[in-house]
């Protein structure tokens, strides 16, 4: 099955996002850009949740490094900044698409699907 990577430094987030991805594909939570990296060197990853405002790094970091990959996973943003800037820098940075939580979870869903297909 497809693995997510949810970035985000709430873990109940991350549990939520397991639950909402359930029958999708399987998820791993990272609390931090660090933890990310981490993870993407042991194991394979098909789509990327990311927060923005992390602790240590910010999302933006890891969104530059996964467009300077040629094997990047597809990039989802998703923050409570609802900022037209934040979208507009996010698109300008390579993400598919940005949700502003609260998240819609059937819009996650079937966006997060469509990525890993």
């Amino acid at each position: 099955m497809a693995l997510a990577l949810v970035v985000d430094d709430d873990r109940e987030f991350q549990k939520l996002m397991g639950h909402i991805l359930a029958g999708v594909c399987d998820v791993q939570g990272a609390g931090t850009v660090d933890e990310a990296r981490h993870l993407m060197r042991r194991t394979h990853v098909d789509v990327i949740l990311l927060d923005i405002r992390l602790p240590g790094a910010l999302g933006w970091d890891l969104l530059a490094e996964m467009r300077n990959r040629r094997d990047s996973p597809p990039v989802i943003v998703i923050t409570a900044d609802a900022r037209a800037s934040v979208s507009a820098q996010a698109d300008d940075m390579g993400a598919v698409y940005t949700f502003f939580k609260p998240i819609v979870p059937s819009k996650v869903r079937k966006l997060v699907k469509a990525a890993i297909e």
